[in-house]
């Protein structure tokens, strides 16, 4: 379970550049911000982000500072 939700955490973060992506046209194109956007890229990408969690626990992958580790 943890593999499957790791792998289709992936997913989270496409949808985050494409909404974000979304944003930027309309705002510095169309000069039509929207109100939701930046709360819905903050909500999807701390879910892709918690979600990740136990794939890279269960790889042992993740990012140390080897100095502070060693």
């Amino acid at each position: 379970m943890s593999q499957f939700l790791g792998l289709s955490a992936a997913h989270f973060h496409l949808v985050c550049a494409l909404i974000t992506a979304y944003e930027v046209i309309l705002r510095y194109f169309f000069n039509a911000p929207t109100l939701w956007a930046f709360e819905a890229v903050m909500a999807v990408c701390a879910a892709g982000w918690v979600l990740s969690g136990p794939y890279v626990t269960m790889r042992n992958s993740h990012i140390a500072i080897t100095a502070v580790y060693r």
